[in-house]
């Protein structure tokens, strides 16, 4: 979060009110951690709830893969992450109270929103392609674990 703070107040120095943005970007920081938090409730919790994973393991690798994905793959790939409604809209209403609608990058939005459309609409296709796959390859023939060990 001190990076956060500080890399704000670095990249909007001709900006007035920056001392706002510079809050307004912590506060996201804030979020996006809690929200992150929460969400690997999600990816680990059936791993220890049917004792795949002891509690310690479980946060251990969160840790390493959820921030791997989230600095490497989302980062990388300039792709919004789940939080990204949350912080667009707080960060654009702290930067238009700050300095007006002139400081909205308007390209931008319209990418992260498009993604919001694209992304879902992306995962059921490719969902639908991988259990088609399992289905053909495994589920439908004589000998499910050869089929499946074959896979």
């Amino acid at each position: 979060m001190v990076v956060v703070l500080s890399y704000s107040f670095i990249s909007t120095g001709g900006i007035p009110n920056n001392l706002f943005l510079a809050i307004a970007a912590l506060f996201g920081a804030y979020m996006a951690m809690n929200i992150g938090a929460n969400d690997v409730a999600n990816n680990v919790g059936p791993a220890v709830g049917s004792k795949a994973l002891t509690m310690g393991g479980a946060i251990v690798i969160a840790a390493i893969f959820e921030a791997s994905g989230a600095l490497i793959a989302a980062t990388m790939a300039k792709a919004p992450v789940s939080t990204t409604h949350s912080i667009v809209g707080g960060v654009m209403g702290a930067g238009i109270a700050a300095a007006g609608f002139s400081i909205v990058a308007w390209g931008t939005v319209a990418k992260i929103a498009l993604s919001w459309i694209v992304s879902p609409i992306l995962g059921g296709v490719v969902a639908a392609l991988f259990l088609f796959a399992i289905k053909k390859t495994i589920v439908y023939k004589e000998d499910k674990i050869e089929a499946a060990t074959k896979w």
